[in-house]
């Protein structure tokens, strides 16, 4: 996962999170209680609705999924970046909607089978942008002052994060949503960011200025990654068996 400078800021902050976010679960979760899992909006794959649930490309088949394994669920909202810390401190059995699969991540977690799969990702510019006319994305970063916008915590994949962290230096991480990402674009403050073409799709006719946006398409940017259901250790191994049979029916 990328770094950050202010880890530590970030972590203590969310620590604060964490015990105010457990302080208002039951004191004890049982088996027939709802399992909280962890949601934010973030259209495509998660749109709040009228009623407090969710819907979307990620969170319909996870509300399926659930039901059809027979396990009592609430949609809990959170900050993104606090959901993997959540999960990792392991105060009660969790969930959270839609993370990708990491090593890191496998060793405080468990994980569902695949619920998703993004297509390949984007590169989001300024068609103006001299920097982004070039043939791969090992090029583009490899440019000399060229900088990238990434959300603080967030992966892009294992091959892609291995690439951007042998030129860390041209990364700018903010706490920002993907809407406020392509604005900073549009304004110039960075050269350009990574998305899936299907967010790109929904968030650019919200955009004011999206006409200087341009997309591009890499060779040797890898297929889209896989999200799943990502849930603490404490989350039964059986259950995680539970949701993987009815996650076969349905893709």
């Amino acid at each position: 996962m990328i770094s950050s400078t202010s880890t530590g800021v970030r972590r203590r902050v969310t620590s604060k999170l964490i015990v105010g976010f457990f302080a208002i679960l039951p004191n004890a979760l049982s088996a027939e209680e709802p399992v909280p899992v962890l949601i934010y909006d973030r259209p495509p794959y998660y749109e709040r609705q009228d009623d407090g649930t969710f819907s979307g490309l990620v969170a319909t088949p996870i509300q399926q999924a659930f039901q059809d394994a027979g396990i009592p669920f609430s949609w809990t909202t959170a900050l993104f970046h606090t959901h993997l810390e959540v999960i990792r401190s392991d105060e009660h059995p969790i969930c959270a909607a839609g993370w990708f699969q990491t090593e890191e991540r496998e060793e405080y977690a468990r994980f569902t089978s695949p619920i998703y799969q993004d297509q390949p990702l984007i590169v989001v510019g300024r068609s103006d942008n001299p920097q982004i006319w070039v043939a791969t994305f090992e090029e583009l970063i490899s440019q000399e002052k060229v900088e990238m916008l990434a959300p603080i915590g967030f992966s892009f994949g294992s091959e892609i994060d291995q690439k951007i962290q042998k030129s860390q230096d041209i990364v700018r991480q903010v706490a920002t949503d993907s809407l406020r990402n392509l604005k900073r674009i549009i304004n110039g403050f960075e050269d350009f960011t990574l998305m899936p073409p299907e967010e790109y799709s929904y968030l650019i006719n919200q955009l004011k200025g999206s006409e200087s946006l341009l997309q591009r398409n890499f060779p040797d940017i890898p297929p889209g990654n896989t999200r799943h259901i990502i849930c603490s250790k404490s989350f039964p191994v059986e259950r995680i068996q539970l949701l993987n049979d009815a996650i076969s029916h349905i893709n």
